[in-house]
């Protein structure tokens, strides 16, 4: 990727005899020992890291010694496709960069789990699949994220709140189920229904929110379901 960009700027920028030719030269040309000849030591650290990724080269990223070293091992673990957890060790590699780096990682299999499972995937099958390589706070804010995103609309089960589909769910999740229905509800009304024009009553109950044309909730999930009535309601009014 990196690569690509200064190839292009190779063929409309030459500067005589200058380091910075021999840096674009070595860049686009993924020479690793063309970095190394680098006078300047960031820069010869920066040509490695840009050259580590376009060839997925780890053992490049560990001759760095700047802040770059960081950026590297991120990079690496960011767009190198392998097992989960031999990404993570990347990013136990990537100093003040490896938490993002994890959270990228999780969210990242997460993604891919779902685009290549050839059947409905749920948050415990998810949170099985992360057990191993995450612990449980991690592991609910990354599915929570991966639940309120667009992208992975399959998390969402088809009935709303019930104790069968909430049963051991965090109540975070739950509310966050129940916000995703309440919304679905909403784009599904025509325009001149109630729902779109009424201001929102907090709480509300069962029957209010049945007649507002809102999906219903077990009453042992009251809790998650008024949470995410108090959520929606905010981001309608904002």
């Amino acid at each position: 990727m990196l690569a690509a960009i200064f190839a292009g700027l190779l063929g409309a920028c030459r500067v005589h005899t200058s380091e910075a030719e021999r840096y674009l030269t070595a860049t686009a040309d993924l020479d690793p020992v063309g970095c190394r000849r680098l006078a300047e030591g960031v820069r010869a650290e920066e040509c490695l890291a840009v050259v580590a990724e376009a060839l997925g080269d780890v053992s490049l990223c560990s001759e760095l010694t700047t802040y770059w070293r960081d950026e590297c091992f991120f990079l690496l673990a960011d767009t190198v496709t392998q097992p989960l957890a031999d990404t993570l060790l990347l990013c136990g590699q990537a100093g003040q960069y490896a938490m993002r780096c994890v959270d990228h990682a999780l969210q990242g299999a997460v993604g891919r789990y779902l685009g290549e499972s050839d059947h409905r995937v749920g948050y415990r099958e998810l949170d099985a699949f992360l057990a191993p390589h995450t612990d449980e706070r991690k592991r609910r804010e990354v599915l929570s994220g991966a639940l309120a995103s667009a992208r992975l609309e399959g998390l969402l089960p088809d009935s709303p709140l019930t104790v069968g589909v909430c049963a051991e769910l965090p109540e975070e999740v739950c509310a966050l189920i129940a916000e995703k229905h309440f919304w679905r509800a909403v784009v599904s009304e025509p325009r001149r229904s109630p729902l779109r024009h009424r201001l929102c009553p907090a709480p509300v109950g069962v029957e209010e929110a049945v007649a507002l044309g809102l999906p219903a909730w077990d009453v042992e999930l009251d809790g998650a379901a008024q949470r995410a009535w108090g959520v929606f309601c905010r981001s309608r009014q904002q």
